[in-house]
């Protein structure tokens, strides 16, 4: 009877399409795993490749692709689709959110990569429990596929928004969107449109409005691997100018989330969002006043406020005060 059961799923599973989007920006060292990753998993169904390239790419990218393209797979197929140069949230907005035509929308950095078995594995979960967000833990690995540990820790309750909010436990490529939920997401986006929003963390954002508005399921017996590496935007070696743009996409992803949020927001949750905007801010000053002491003041605090269009900080500051 268990056996029955098994292949039923499994014949469900196999029916349902699934779209990859991974994002190509200079990244000819390490696409080719991710592309093989997901061109050689197990998974029964149709899988399409939904490559996102950055024409600004100034690396041989686009040949690592050629060359893969060329191999046959049966049930693949990669699709390349040119952009302009843009950050990683609009690229993945406006490219691959609007290109992905599978039942469900996995998201890979082009330089992490998927177990063998992750997309099947995490199809049949969310069909057997009807989610339409699935997300898992993110193991870091070295160059030498080494396993180094957890990228981060995932919290005793993953489904509170406030646990989400007070630190970012989801990584892009741990994600995955049934396009039900990726419909409701590329609504609410549309909110966020203006240019001051193009470099946010795209995860964290994802991660917190499809918590709240899609039926989400933590898989704690998948994996995907996270590589680190020199180039690593958020991770790697600190600097000046890693910090102070971590630092602002952090603070615009809580202002992004606060203006589509901002009426649906619970009193908790407006509690530890006016707390994190209040750190950043500070951590901002901080970062500029330990690479750079002698442009540290009070006003340089307030500068990425200062950077914001005048209407969005003002109607943000009293909503803000109308709370406390």
């Amino acid at each position: 009877m268990r056996n029955m059961r098994v292949n039923l799923m499994r014949n469900m599973t196999s029916r349902s399409s699934v779209s990859v989007v991974i994002r190509a920006y200079n990244s000819e060292k390490f696409i080719k795993d991710a592309l093989i990753s997901v061109l050689s998993q197990d998974y029964m169904g149709d899988i399409e490749v939904i490559v996102c390239y950055d024409e600004r790419s100034r690396d041989r990218t686009m040949d690592v692709i050629n060359g893969l393209s060329k191999i046959s797979y049966e049930k693949r197929n990669i699709e390349v689709v040119r952009h302009a140069h843009s950050g990683p949230f609009r690229a993945l907005q406006r490219c691959g959110f609007e290109n992905s035509k599978g039942d469900f929308i996995f998201l890979l950095d082009y330089d992490d990569y998927y177990p063998r078995n992750y997309i099947r594995v995490v199809v049949e979960k969310a069909l057997q429990f009807g989610a339409s967000f699935a997300f898992v833990k993110a193991l870091k690995v070295n160059d030498q596929g080494n396993v180094l540990g957890a990228l981060v820790d995932i919290p005793d309750n993953p489904y509170d928004v406030r646990n989400l909010l007070k630190a970012n436990y989801i990584t892009t490529s741990a994600i995955a969107l049934h396009l039900e939920c990726l419909d409701r997401i590329k609504a609410l986006l549309k909110i966020i449109d203006h240019p001051y929003y193009d470099w946010l963390f795209e995860d964290w954002l994802i991660a917190l409005l499809a918590m709240k508005h899609c039926k989400p399921l933590y898989i704690d017996d998948a994996a995907i691997y996270y590589r680190v590496h020199g180039q690593n935007i958020t991770a790697g070696t600190p600097s000046f100018d890693k910090d102070m743009l971590n630092a602002e996409r952090e603070f615009k992803t809580f202002l992004a989330y606060y203006m589509i949020e901002q009426d649906r927001l619970s009193k908790g949750e407006l509690k530890i969002l006016r707390k994190r905007v209040l750190r950043t801010l500070i951590y901002i000053y901080r970062v500029i006043s330990r690479y750079n002491p002698e442009l540290a003041s009070i006003e340089v605090a307030a500068s990425e406020a200062a950077r914001m269009p005048y209407a969005l900080i003002r109607k943000v500051i009293r909503s803000m005060i109308k709370s406390l």
